[in-house]
């Protein structure tokens, strides 16, 4: 019996001419746009460099972002031939949101007679069929209405920022025997956190209110140093090209993640 009602419900949908194109609904045409400025210039002993870079991407899914900022900064000073001191450095932030439509794969199991609003116009939550001939209506034998959940409040979205600092300098003690060294500091930060709303459809069964519903929330940092110090030295033996080098390095680094 279940299962001729079940039949004849999608029957009936059929006839009154459902036909829902679920693919369709939770896509748009993907876009992007991306801005940049730079600066340059310097004096008798300095130069510097700035630039700065914005990006914005709306992908495939209805809602689904991801944005990032860029920043970079180096300055850099010459005492002569002798000696030269740079510092850089650089800031990136890169937040995202999930799209509230959820995976597509969700949207091709979707059967085109299942009709995405009820006879008064209120989006379905919940489509339901039978798993036996006389068997009940269960929560295993229903499935989700992917559009119903995209209208609530639920959301997941992430933010990650990474700082770089890093000086370097090259001193040449003779022509032939110079000393190069790095430093190299890093600060990170991330966090991310979803929200299942109370009003989900997963919940429609739940009668416990403490039980409907979810957050979680994900924090992070860390912290890098490193850097290495090197000692060159170089020889031409002949006009003809000949020679040698000696390179000896050092090197350190720390790592440190909360």
């Amino acid at each position: 019996v279940g299962s001729e009602m079940c039949i004849r419900d999608r029957l009936n949908n059929v006839r009154r001419g459902v036909n829902t194109d679920w693919t369709r609904i939770p896509l748009r045409i993907p876009f992007s746009h991306t801005h940049s400025l730079s600066l340059s210039g310097g004096g008798q002993n300095v130069d510097y460099r700035a630039s700065l870079k914005f990006s914005d991407t709306y992908g495939v899914m209805k809602g689904d972002n991801r944005r990032n900022y860029n920043m970079n900064f180096y300055v850099g000073y010459h005492v002569r031939n002798k000696l030269t001191i740079g510092y850089r450095a650089n800031y990136t932030n890169t937040s995202s949101e999930a799209s509230p439509y959820g995976d597509f794969s969700t949207y091709t199991k979707m059967n085109p007679y299942e009709p995405i609003y009820d006879e008064n116009g209120e989006l379905i939550k919940k489509y339901y069929f039978y798993n036996s001939e006389d068997g009940p209506i269960t929560e295993t034998g229903s499935i989700n209405n992917p559009l119903y959940d995209a209208t609530l409040s639920s959301f997941s979205k992430s933010e990650n920022q990474t700082l770089r600092n890093t000086i370097d300098a090259k001193w040449y003690i003779t022509k032939l025997f110079y000393v190069t060294g790095r430093f190299g500091v890093d600060i990170s930060k991330r966090q991310s956190d979803a929200f299942t709303s109370p009003d989900a459809a997963e919940y429609i069964h739940t009668t416990d209110p403490l039980q409907r519903g979810q957050y979680s929330l994900s924090t992070g940092k860390g912290f890098k140093y490193d850097g290495n110090i090197a000692v060159n030295y170089s020889k031409m033996l002949d006009d003809k090209g000949s020679g040698f080098s000696v390179t000896a390095v050092a090197d350190l680094s720390l790592i440190h993640i909360s």
